[in-house]
């Protein structure tokens, strides 16, 4: 998540970099309640921000000719269930939180297990047997 305003030194290369092409759809807090919204919000990675604050380019900006693939709107909508039914590889790795602040870290080796998302696809929606 990012703050447009904050990359003032020079705007027209966090213009060009900042497309609101790469949208997320993200869980956040409403103030003063134990409920959470969903909005769309564009993120941004350190090293890019880190540039554009400098007021540079990129060198793995959209302007470079360097994007991410397309995600079918489909996609975009589906809950953290529905994505691991559909994943090509299912990612374990032990997580754990920080000792300071509230970021998590990655311990240990990843393992990336492949699945067969035919046969999930296949076997969806499961029928249902009266006996």
């Amino acid at each position: 998540m990012y703050n447009r305003t904050r990359y003032v030194t020079n705007v027209q290369i966090a213009a060009s970099c900042l497309t609101g092409k790469y949208v997320q759809l993200v869980t956040v807090p409403v103030q003063f309640l134990v409920q959470f919204q969903k909005k769309r919000q564009e993120r941004i990675c350190h090293t890019c921000d880190s540039h554009l604050k400098r007021g540079s380019m990129p060198s793995i900006a959209v302007p470079n000719k360097i994007e991410l693939p397309h995600n079918p709107a489909e996609l975009l909508e589906l809950n953290v269930l529905e994505q691991q039914l559909i994943a090509r590889i299912v990612p374990f790795a032990k997580n754990s939180d920080m000792p300071k602040g509230q970021q998590r870290a990655v311990h240990g080796a990843v393992v990336c297990v492949p699945s067969e998302v035919e046969k999930t696809v296949n076997g969806l929606p499961r029928p249902t047997c009266y006996r």
